[in-house]
Protein backbone atom coordinates (compact mmCIF):
# COMPACT_ATOMS: atom_id res chain seq x y z
CA UNK A 1 0.00 0.00 0.00
CA UNK A 2 1.20 3.87 -0.88
CA UNK A 3 2.64 5.23 2.22
CA UNK A 4 0.48 8.12 0.71
CA UNK A 5 -2.92 6.66 0.66
CA UNK A 6 -5.48 7.82 3.27
CA UNK A 7 -9.03 7.97 3.74
CA UNK A 8 -11.75 9.27 6.48
CA UNK A 9 -11.64 6.85 9.28
CA UNK A 10 -8.80 5.20 8.45
CA UNK A 11 -5.57 4.47 11.13
CA UNK A 12 -2.32 5.36 10.26
CA UNK A 13 -0.28 2.67 12.53
CA UNK A 14 3.36 3.59 14.06
CA UNK A 15 5.69 1.67 15.99
CA UNK A 16 7.71 3.56 18.20
CA UNK A 17 7.73 6.52 15.79
CA UNK A 18 8.00 5.30 12.42
CA UNK A 19 4.98 4.83 10.21
CA UNK A 20 4.89 1.21 9.27
CA UNK A 21 1.18 0.56 7.39
CA UNK A 22 -2.54 1.45 6.89
CA UNK A 23 -5.95 0.25 8.68
CA UNK A 24 -8.69 0.92 6.59
CA UNK A 25 -12.49 -0.22 7.11
CA UNK A 26 -15.07 -0.74 4.49
CA UNK A 27 -19.05 0.30 4.40
CA UNK A 28 -19.92 -2.92 5.92
CA UNK A 29 -17.37 -2.68 8.86
CA UNK A 30 -14.55 -4.99 7.46
CA UNK A 31 -11.52 -4.08 8.66
CA UNK A 32 -7.68 -4.31 6.42
CA UNK A 33 -4.42 -3.64 7.26
CA UNK A 34 -1.46 -3.42 4.71
CA UNK A 35 2.11 -2.41 5.36
CA UNK A 36 3.27 0.73 3.68
CA UNK A 37 5.56 -0.19 0.26
CA UNK A 38 8.67 1.59 1.55
CA UNK A 39 9.01 -0.17 4.91
CA UNK A 40 12.32 -1.85 6.05
CA UNK A 41 12.27 -5.85 5.45
CA UNK A 42 13.99 -5.67 9.14
CA UNK A 43 11.27 -3.68 10.31
CA UNK A 44 9.12 -4.53 13.27
CA UNK A 45 6.04 -6.36 12.02
CA UNK A 46 2.47 -5.71 14.20
CA UNK A 47 1.87 -9.50 14.82
CA UNK A 48 2.93 -12.81 14.14
CA UNK A 49 -0.11 -12.84 12.86
CA UNK A 50 0.72 -9.94 10.00
CA UNK A 51 4.20 -11.30 8.75
CA UNK A 52 6.09 -8.11 7.32
CA UNK A 53 5.39 -9.41 3.52
CA UNK A 54 5.82 -6.73 1.00
CA UNK A 55 2.25 -6.43 -0.89
CA UNK A 56 0.08 -8.11 1.24
CA UNK A 57 -3.14 -7.46 2.85
CA UNK A 58 -4.57 -8.87 5.59
CA UNK A 59 -8.12 -9.36 6.12
CA UNK A 60 -10.97 -8.55 8.58
CA UNK A 61 -10.22 -12.50 10.06
CA UNK A 62 -7.23 -11.07 11.33
CA UNK A 63 -7.25 -7.09 11.20
CA UNK A 64 -10.34 -7.06 13.60
CA UNK A 65 -8.80 -9.51 16.53
CA UNK A 66 -5.21 -7.61 16.59
CA UNK A 67 -7.52 -4.09 17.31
CA UNK A 68 -9.93 -5.45 19.76
CA UNK A 69 -7.08 -7.23 21.72
CA UNK A 70 -5.53 -3.74 22.02
CA UNK A 71 -8.80 -2.89 24.25
CA UNK A 72 -10.27 -3.18 27.26
CA UNK A 73 -12.43 -6.64 27.64
CA UNK A 74 -14.96 -4.29 30.42
CA UNK A 75 -18.12 -3.62 28.19
CA UNK A 76 -18.49 -0.99 30.38
CA UNK A 77 -15.46 1.00 29.74
CA UNK A 78 -16.14 0.62 25.70
CA UNK A 79 -19.37 2.24 25.76
CA UNK A 80 -18.10 4.73 28.06
CA UNK A 81 -15.60 5.77 25.46
CA UNK A 82 -17.89 5.10 22.57
CA UNK A 83 -20.26 7.71 24.72
CA UNK A 84 -17.82 9.87 24.97
CA UNK A 85 -16.24 10.11 21.37
CA UNK A 86 -20.05 9.63 19.67
CA UNK A 87 -18.80 6.06 18.24
CA UNK A 88 -19.94 2.77 18.65
CA UNK A 89 -18.65 0.50 21.00
CA UNK A 90 -18.33 -2.57 18.71
CA UNK A 91 -15.96 -0.68 16.25
CA UNK A 92 -12.01 -1.01 17.52
CA UNK A 93 -11.52 1.13 14.20
CA UNK A 94 -13.83 4.38 15.96
CA UNK A 95 -12.78 3.74 19.65
CA UNK A 96 -9.00 3.19 18.86
CA UNK A 97 -9.21 6.72 16.85
CA UNK A 98 -9.60 8.07 19.99
CA UNK A 99 -7.65 6.12 22.37
CA UNK A 100 -5.00 4.71 19.96
CA UNK A 101 -1.83 7.34 20.66
CA UNK A 102 -0.56 5.17 23.47
CA UNK A 103 -1.52 1.16 23.05
CA UNK A 104 -0.05 -1.84 24.23
CA UNK A 105 3.66 -1.95 23.06
CA UNK A 106 4.95 -0.06 20.39
CA UNK A 107 1.86 0.50 18.18
CA UNK A 108 0.51 3.73 17.82
CA UNK A 109 -2.84 4.47 15.85
CA UNK A 110 -3.42 7.34 14.85
CA UNK A 111 -5.72 9.08 12.07
CA UNK A 112 -4.13 9.85 8.55
CA UNK A 113 -2.53 13.41 8.77
CA UNK A 114 -1.49 13.52 12.93
CA UNK A 115 2.24 12.61 12.86
CA UNK A 116 3.70 10.61 15.98
CA UNK A 117 6.57 12.55 17.43
CA UNK A 118 7.87 9.60 19.35
CA UNK A 119 10.10 8.20 21.14
CA UNK A 120 8.99 10.99 23.39
CA UNK A 121 11.29 13.25 25.60
CA UNK A 122 11.11 12.47 28.99
CA UNK A 123 10.16 15.67 29.80
CA UNK A 124 7.37 15.89 26.97
CA UNK A 125 3.88 17.43 27.28
CA UNK A 126 2.65 16.11 30.29
CA UNK A 127 -0.86 17.08 32.76
CA UNK A 128 0.89 16.49 36.14
CA UNK A 129 -2.48 14.91 38.42
CA UNK A 130 -3.22 17.31 41.75
CA UNK A 131 -5.33 14.56 42.94
CA UNK A 132 -4.58 10.99 42.27
CA UNK A 133 -6.83 9.92 44.76
CA UNK A 134 -9.75 11.62 43.18
CA UNK A 135 -9.39 10.32 39.99
CA UNK A 136 -8.56 6.54 41.32
CA UNK A 137 -11.48 7.05 43.46
CA UNK A 138 -13.44 7.79 39.90
CA UNK A 139 -12.18 4.59 38.19
CA UNK A 140 -13.65 2.56 41.32
CA UNK A 141 -17.08 3.91 41.84
CA UNK A 142 -17.89 4.11 38.51
CA UNK A 143 -16.56 0.37 37.94
CA UNK A 144 -14.68 1.64 34.79
CA UNK A 145 -17.56 3.35 32.80
CA UNK A 146 -15.93 6.89 33.77
CA UNK A 147 -17.27 8.32 30.52
CA UNK A 148 -17.50 11.24 31.54
CA UNK A 149 -13.53 11.53 31.91
CA UNK A 150 -12.78 9.32 28.86
CA UNK A 151 -11.87 12.94 26.18
CA UNK A 152 -8.76 13.25 28.91
CA UNK A 153 -7.12 10.08 28.11
CA UNK A 154 -6.00 8.88 24.59
CA UNK A 155 -4.67 5.37 25.92
CA UNK A 156 -5.89 2.27 25.89
CA UNK A 157 -5.28 -1.05 27.83
CA UNK A 158 -6.60 -4.56 27.15
CA UNK A 159 -8.44 -6.87 29.87
CA UNK A 160 -11.25 -6.61 31.83
CA UNK A 161 -10.27 -5.31 35.80
CA UNK A 162 -10.54 -1.42 35.56
CA UNK A 163 -7.56 0.59 35.59
CA UNK A 164 -5.26 3.57 34.53
CA UNK A 165 -2.25 4.08 32.42
CA UNK A 166 -0.57 6.88 33.67
CA UNK A 167 3.22 8.70 33.22
CA UNK A 168 5.04 8.87 36.23
CA UNK A 169 8.16 11.49 36.50
CA UNK A 170 11.88 10.74 37.97
CA UNK A 171 10.63 12.95 41.02
CA UNK A 172 7.34 10.90 41.35
CA UNK A 173 4.95 12.97 40.07
CA UNK A 174 1.85 11.20 38.67
CA UNK A 175 0.39 12.38 35.05
CA UNK A 176 -1.75 12.10 32.12
CA UNK A 177 0.35 12.50 28.56
CA UNK A 178 -1.04 15.35 26.42
CA UNK A 179 1.60 14.28 23.08
CA UNK A 180 2.82 10.96 22.36
CA UNK A 181 4.68 10.61 25.34
CA UNK A 182 4.26 7.09 26.20
CA UNK A 183 2.72 6.45 29.63
CA UNK A 184 4.93 4.55 32.05
CA UNK A 185 2.57 2.64 34.89
CA UNK A 186 -0.32 0.74 35.11
CA UNK A 187 -2.61 1.35 38.02
CA UNK A 188 -5.40 -1.08 39.09
CA UNK A 189 -7.76 -0.64 42.22
CA UNK A 190 -8.93 -2.99 44.31
CA UNK A 191 -12.75 -2.87 44.58
CA UNK A 192 -13.97 -1.58 47.53
CA UNK A 193 -14.09 -4.70 50.04
CA UNK A 194 -11.82 -6.74 47.87
CA UNK A 195 -7.94 -7.20 48.29
CA UNK A 196 -6.71 -8.09 44.85
CA UNK A 197 -4.01 -5.65 45.14
CA UNK A 198 -2.72 -7.75 48.00
CA UNK A 199 -3.22 -11.04 45.98
CA UNK A 200 -1.48 -10.09 42.95
CA UNK A 201 1.10 -8.87 44.50
CA UNK A 202 1.89 -11.56 46.76
CA UNK A 203 1.42 -13.99 43.15
CA UNK A 204 3.57 -11.51 41.34
CA UNK A 205 6.18 -11.59 43.84
CA UNK A 206 5.99 -15.91 44.29
CA UNK A 207 6.30 -16.36 40.83
CA UNK A 208 9.64 -13.87 41.31
CA UNK A 209 10.89 -16.06 43.86
CA UNK A 210 10.55 -19.10 42.26
CA UNK A 211 12.81 -18.14 39.44
CA UNK A 212 10.04 -16.59 36.77
CA UNK A 213 10.32 -13.24 35.19
CA UNK A 214 7.67 -11.11 36.33
CA UNK A 215 6.82 -7.38 35.27
CA UNK A 216 7.42 -5.06 38.36
CA UNK A 217 5.66 -3.99 40.67
CA UNK A 218 4.62 -2.56 44.05
CA UNK A 219 1.54 -1.65 46.03
CA UNK A 220 -0.25 2.41 46.82
CA UNK A 221 -2.53 3.38 48.72
CA UNK A 222 -4.43 6.84 47.84
CA UNK A 223 -5.01 9.87 50.42
CA UNK A 224 -9.12 8.48 50.21
CA UNK A 225 -7.77 5.06 51.16
CA UNK A 226 -8.34 3.09 47.65
CA UNK A 227 -5.49 0.22 47.35
CA UNK A 228 -3.54 0.31 44.11
CA UNK A 229 -1.53 -2.40 42.56
CA UNK A 230 0.98 -0.55 40.55
CA UNK A 231 2.81 -2.71 37.53
CA UNK A 232 5.72 -1.03 35.61
CA UNK A 233 5.15 -1.35 32.20
CA UNK A 234 8.00 -3.31 30.84
CA UNK A 235 7.05 -2.49 27.22
CA UNK A 236 8.54 1.22 28.25
CA UNK A 237 12.35 1.78 28.23
CA UNK A 238 14.73 4.86 28.85
CA UNK A 239 17.50 5.53 27.08
CA UNK A 240 18.58 8.95 27.94
CA UNK A 241 16.47 11.48 28.29
CA UNK A 242 13.96 9.80 25.66
CA UNK A 243 11.18 7.02 26.57
CA UNK A 244 11.31 3.65 24.14
CA UNK A 245 8.07 1.71 23.35
CA UNK A 246 8.59 -1.81 22.91
CA UNK A 247 6.15 -3.32 20.70
CA UNK A 248 4.54 -6.28 22.33
CA UNK A 249 1.25 -8.27 21.40
CA UNK A 250 -0.48 -10.96 23.21
CA UNK A 251 -1.43 -14.43 22.11
CA UNK A 252 -4.61 -14.31 21.31
CA UNK A 253 -3.40 -11.30 18.84
CA UNK A 254 -0.64 -13.30 17.52
CA UNK A 255 -2.99 -16.15 17.09
CA UNK A 256 -6.06 -13.76 15.56
CA UNK A 257 -8.05 -14.86 18.39
CA UNK A 258 -11.18 -12.39 19.02
CA UNK A 259 -10.56 -11.90 23.31
CA UNK A 260 -14.35 -13.08 23.74
CA UNK A 261 -12.74 -16.92 23.08
CA UNK A 262 -9.47 -16.30 25.00
CA UNK A 263 -10.43 -19.16 27.48
CA UNK A 264 -9.78 -22.54 25.92
CA UNK A 265 -13.39 -23.79 27.57
CA UNK A 266 -14.66 -21.18 25.35
CA UNK A 267 -13.20 -22.21 21.90
CA UNK A 268 -9.82 -20.09 22.45
CA UNK A 269 -6.23 -21.56 21.92
CA UNK A 270 -5.12 -24.51 23.59
CA UNK A 271 -1.11 -25.69 23.96
CA UNK A 272 -1.32 -26.52 20.45
CA UNK A 273 -1.53 -23.12 19.90
CA UNK A 274 0.55 -21.32 22.25
CA UNK A 275 2.98 -23.77 21.07
CA UNK A 276 2.59 -22.61 17.52
CA UNK A 277 3.59 -18.64 19.05
CA UNK A 278 6.73 -20.35 20.02
CA UNK A 279 7.59 -21.97 16.47
CA UNK A 280 7.35 -18.53 14.95
CA UNK A 281 10.24 -17.33 17.32
CA UNK A 282 13.86 -17.46 15.85
CA UNK A 283 15.12 -21.39 16.54
CA UNK A 284 18.05 -20.04 18.52
CA UNK A 285 14.96 -18.60 21.39
CA UNK A 286 12.65 -21.71 21.01
CA UNK A 287 14.02 -23.40 23.71
CA UNK A 288 14.14 -20.87 25.77
CA UNK A 289 10.69 -19.62 25.23
CA UNK A 290 9.54 -23.14 25.86
CA UNK A 291 11.01 -23.95 28.80
CA UNK A 292 9.45 -20.30 30.28
CA UNK A 293 5.95 -21.37 29.38
CA UNK A 294 5.95 -24.34 30.61
CA UNK A 295 7.48 -22.97 34.03
CA UNK A 296 5.04 -20.14 33.85
CA UNK A 297 2.08 -23.06 33.29
CA UNK A 298 3.39 -24.78 36.02
CA UNK A 299 3.35 -21.78 38.35
CA UNK A 300 -0.56 -21.64 37.63
CA UNK A 301 -1.01 -24.73 39.09
CA UNK A 302 0.90 -24.27 41.86
CA UNK A 303 -0.47 -21.24 42.71
CA UNK A 304 -4.22 -21.65 41.78
CA UNK A 305 -4.18 -18.94 39.12
CA UNK A 306 -7.46 -20.17 36.74
CA UNK A 307 -7.01 -17.03 34.99
CA UNK A 308 -3.74 -18.17 32.61
CA UNK A 309 -5.53 -17.61 29.22
CA UNK A 310 -3.94 -16.60 25.72
CA UNK A 311 -4.27 -12.79 26.55
CA UNK A 312 -2.39 -13.32 29.86
CA UNK A 313 0.81 -14.48 27.78
CA UNK A 314 2.51 -12.00 25.37
CA UNK A 315 5.80 -11.27 23.05
CA UNK A 316 8.05 -8.70 22.50
CA UNK A 317 8.69 -8.19 19.07
CA UNK A 318 12.45 -5.89 18.20
CA UNK A 319 12.85 -5.92 14.29
CA UNK A 320 12.51 -9.22 13.26
CA UNK A 321 13.37 -10.94 16.62
CA UNK A 322 10.88 -12.37 18.89
CA UNK A 323 10.77 -13.43 22.41
CA UNK A 324 8.34 -13.97 25.91
CA UNK A 325 7.38 -10.98 27.69
CA UNK A 326 7.09 -10.88 31.28
CA UNK A 327 4.48 -12.74 32.98
CA UNK A 328 1.98 -10.16 34.11
CA UNK A 329 -1.71 -10.39 35.86
CA UNK A 330 -1.00 -13.68 38.22
CA UNK A 331 -3.16 -14.02 40.69
CA UNK A 332 -4.24 -16.82 43.04
CA UNK A 333 -7.93 -18.32 43.30
CA UNK A 334 -6.98 -20.32 46.16
CA UNK A 335 -8.97 -18.54 48.48
CA UNK A 336 -12.15 -18.54 46.31
CA UNK A 337 -13.39 -22.13 45.64
CA UNK A 338 -13.84 -23.92 48.58
CA UNK A 339 -14.04 -27.73 48.11
CA UNK A 340 -14.91 -26.81 44.30
CA UNK A 341 -12.84 -27.98 41.28
CA UNK A 342 -10.25 -25.72 40.12
CA UNK A 343 -9.97 -25.61 36.53
CA UNK A 344 -7.02 -24.60 34.60
CA UNK A 345 -7.63 -22.07 31.81
CA UNK A 346 -5.88 -24.70 29.60
CA UNK A 347 -6.24 -28.06 29.05
CA UNK A 348 -2.51 -29.61 30.66
CA UNK A 349 -1.89 -32.87 29.08
CA UNK A 350 -5.47 -33.43 28.50
CA UNK A 351 -6.46 -32.88 31.90
CA UNK A 352 -8.37 -29.29 33.27
CA UNK A 353 -8.96 -29.39 36.70
CA UNK A 354 -5.82 -28.33 38.38
CA UNK A 355 -5.87 -30.99 41.36
CA UNK A 356 -5.72 -34.12 38.97
CA UNK A 357 -2.74 -33.03 36.86
CA UNK A 358 0.05 -35.41 37.66
CA UNK A 359 3.75 -35.58 35.80
CA UNK A 360 2.27 -37.66 33.05
CA UNK A 361 0.36 -34.80 32.10
CA UNK A 362 3.37 -32.49 32.65
CA UNK A 363 5.03 -34.04 30.49
CA UNK A 364 2.63 -34.61 27.56
CA UNK A 365 2.23 -31.04 27.84
CA UNK A 366 5.67 -30.78 27.76
CA UNK A 367 6.49 -32.94 24.57
CA UNK A 368 3.54 -30.04 22.69
CA UNK A 369 5.93 -27.58 23.81
CA UNK A 370 9.37 -28.92 22.74
CA UNK A 371 10.38 -28.60 26.28
CA UNK A 372 12.80 -31.99 27.08
CA UNK A 373 11.31 -34.41 29.57
CA UNK A 374 13.92 -34.12 32.79
CA UNK A 375 13.70 -30.53 32.03
CA UNK A 376 10.13 -30.17 32.56
CA UNK A 377 10.20 -33.12 35.70
CA UNK A 378 12.81 -30.61 37.24
CA UNK A 379 10.68 -27.85 37.10
CA UNK A 380 7.55 -29.20 38.64
CA UNK A 381 9.18 -30.52 41.15
CA UNK A 382 11.24 -27.66 41.95
CA UNK A 383 7.71 -25.14 41.62
CA UNK A 384 5.75 -27.95 43.41
CA UNK A 385 8.12 -28.08 45.95
CA UNK A 386 8.85 -24.39 46.33
CA UNK A 387 5.35 -22.90 45.68
CA UNK A 388 4.39 -22.23 49.36
CA UNK A 389 7.86 -21.22 50.63
CA UNK A 390 7.84 -18.62 47.88
CA UNK A 391 4.06 -17.41 48.73
CA UNK A 392 5.52 -16.96 52.77
CA UNK A 393 8.29 -15.16 51.02
CA UNK A 394 6.42 -13.06 49.45
CA UNK A 395 4.12 -12.04 52.64
CA UNK A 396 7.56 -10.84 54.38
CA UNK A 397 7.63 -8.52 51.44
CA UNK A 398 4.76 -7.08 51.96
CA UNK A 399 4.57 -3.61 53.64
CA UNK A 400 0.09 -2.97 53.99
CA UNK A 401 -2.25 -1.96 56.45
CA UNK A 402 -3.69 -4.59 58.96
CA UNK A 403 -7.06 -5.73 56.75
CA UNK A 404 -3.99 -6.41 54.04
CA UNK A 405 -1.57 -8.23 56.04
CA UNK A 406 -4.95 -10.24 57.18
CA UNK A 407 -5.76 -11.38 53.64
CA UNK A 408 -2.03 -12.23 52.79
CA UNK A 409 -2.08 -14.19 55.63
CA UNK A 410 -4.80 -16.50 54.92
CA UNK A 411 -4.06 -16.03 51.34
CA UNK A 412 -0.45 -17.88 51.91
CA UNK A 413 -2.83 -20.19 54.41
CA UNK A 414 -4.99 -21.15 51.57
CA UNK A 415 -2.41 -21.84 49.04
CA UNK A 416 -0.11 -24.05 51.92
CA UNK A 417 -3.25 -26.11 52.65
CA UNK A 418 -3.97 -26.86 48.86
CA UNK A 419 -0.34 -27.81 48.42
CA UNK A 420 -0.64 -29.99 51.56
CA UNK A 421 -3.96 -31.64 50.47
CA UNK A 422 -2.97 -31.83 46.43
CA UNK A 423 0.74 -32.53 46.76
CA UNK A 424 1.05 -28.76 45.40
Amino acid sequence: MNAASSAQGDLVAFVDGQRTGLFTQNAHGAISFAYDDDLSPVATPLSISMPLVAGAEYGNRVARPFLQGLLSDNPATLEGIAAAHHTSPRNPMGLLRHVGRDTAGALQLLPPGEASDDAAARTGDVHYIDDLGELVASVVDSAGNWSERYDEFRWSLAGAQPKLALYRSDDGQWGVPRDSTPTTHILKPAARGGRHDVNEFLTMRAGRRLGLRVADHGLMVTDRGDFVFVAKRYDRVQAGDRLHRLHQEDFAQALSVDPALKYQSDGGPGLEKFARVVRAFAPSEQRRAANELFEALVFTCAAANTDAHAKNYSVIHSGTQMRLAPLYDLGSNALYRGDQPMPSAVSIGGERVMARIGMTHWLKAAKTLGVEAQAARDAVERIRGGVSAAFVAARADLLADDDGLDYADRLVEAVEERARHHGW
